[in-house]
């Protein structure tokens, strides 16, 4: 089993579009299914033969590669860096970061669409969601996930993209990913502004699915519907809904929790990059504004 590079997060920064781009390069060789857990598990070895089966159709010549976003979750990263480096030790790496505060509200929708699946009732109110979930700040530490590869991994085999970049210039960051796995960088992918798992498609549970849930004859029967059904049928029903395109309640708690627990790091990492605050408006503003209160 060969695997020349790994896209390993960060978790809400876009790393399904940039699989889902790199993966149609002539050259690139990426499963169709993003995230299957491996490295990150200790039995890993129990599921090696069927990740490596996600591999059979590569052409021998193809640059192969790999995305996971449990690679970087702060609970699982280092025992997935050790295991990858010890199968893999020559791997490179693609990381993919975005303004903290849109990563920190595309998790919490997340946390909604996906938690029922996995027996998490998220909260509506995102302070309540920042305190009942702390891996929603400290994935968003994008330094500290970092570092965990970078004393590791030289630099010459880490690229760190910015999902702002890929947005605005997506010819121009895939290239540099091209050059960097070492294939044509002058390839030209269709479709180059499709965006893969959009917020649109998020939904969340009315308050009378919540009840429904939790009444155990209703839940079993919930349960025997088979969930590629149940997409379709309880927004249908009008029992779980689209988020809806307004702004998140930032209440100063909130904004408090992230310039405490994200700020500092955010600054670091943006600095090690070569950019400034700038770049993520969103957390500027709301650093500034803790700075002009001050």
């Amino acid at each position: 089993m060969r695997l020349d590079f790994l896209v390993p997060g960060f978790a809400k920064c876009g790393t399904t579009t940039l699989c889902a781009l790199l993966d149609e390069h002539p050259g690139i060789f990426m499963p169709a299914r993003k995230d299957f857990r491996l490295f990150d598990l200790p039995d890993h070895e129990r599921r090696w033969h069927e990740w490596e089966q996600r591999f059979e159709t590569a052409a021998p010549d193809a640059v192969v590669g790999d995305g996971s976003i449990w690679y970087t979750d702060a609970s699982t990263e280092k025992a997935a860096r050790r295991r990858i480096l010890e199968h893999f030790p020559e791997v490179k790496l693609i990381f993919i970061a975005r303004d903290p505060v849109d990563r920190i509200e595309s998790a919490y929708r997340e946390l909604h669409n996906s938690g029922t699946r996995y027996d998490v009732t998220c909260p509506f109110d995102l302070v309540e969601v920042l305190r009942a979930f702390p891996g929603v700040l400290e994935d968003t530490c994008y330094g500290r996930r970092l570092d965990n590869y970078r004393r590791h991994v030289p630099a010459n085999r880490m690229l760190v993209l910015f999902l702002e970049d890929l947005v605005a210039r997506p010819e121009e960051t895939l290239a540099r990913c091209f050059t960097f796995l070492g294939v044509d960088p002058t390839a030209r992918i269709p479709d180059v502004q499709r965006r893969l798992n959009p917020r649109g498609a998020k939904h969340y549970d009315t308050e009378r699915l919540r009840e429904l849930r939790r009444d155990p004859a209703a839940s079993a029967a919930l349960g025997r519907i088979p969930t590629v059904v149940q997409r379709t049928l309880l927004p249908a029903l009008g029992l779980r809904l689209p988020f809806p395109d307004a702004p998140f309640d930032w209440r100063p708690e909130a904004q408090q929790l992230v310039r405490a627990h994200v700020g500092g790091d955010a600054r670091r990492f943006l600095t090690d990059q070569g950019r400034r605050l700038a770049q993520w408006p969103r957390l500027a503003a709301m650093l500034e504004e803790r700075a002009c209160r001050s």
